[in-house]
């Protein structure tokens, strides 16, 4: 049995899909990763996800519906900037998390989700 761990860095896969006009289906995007039918084992999915300093009831909830689904969801709030925008980075923590998991229970398979872009290339990994 090969043991698959996933970690998803919501905001910038989220931001990466927008900007191609599609949306993330974390559930079928973690059964595809995780594949059980190929003698895979999920031992957990996280996903990284920044808490905004309004509207949070409804990312709440959709962080609520995540668990609910068997995600693990790790957040903190986003900073607001001078010029009213935010910023919430959690790439340092994922990581850190992901190398402290990978020292506990030593997963075969890491799986790491993200997005961006350099210049015009857009880019998912």
């Amino acid at each position: 049995m090969i043991k698959v761990l996933v970690a998803i860095d919501q905001a910038n896969l989220y931001y990466q899909l927008k900007d191609l006009g599609k949306k993330a289906d974390f559930v079928s995007l973690r059964n595809i990763l995780v594949n059980p039918q190929e003698d895979r084992f999920e031992i957990d999915t996280y996903i990284y996800a920044s808490l905004p300093q309004n509207n949070a009831d409804g990312v709440i909830r959709w962080h609520d519906w995540l668990r609910s689904r068997g995600f693990v969801v790790v957040s903190k709030r986003a900073k607001l900037l001078p010029d009213g925008s935010t910023k919430c980075n959690l790439d340092s923590e994922l990581i850190l998390d992901v190398m402290e998991i990978c020292n506990e229970v030593h997963p075969d398979v890491v799986v790491l989700v993200s997005g961006g872009s350099r210049g015009r290339r857009k880019y998912c990994f």
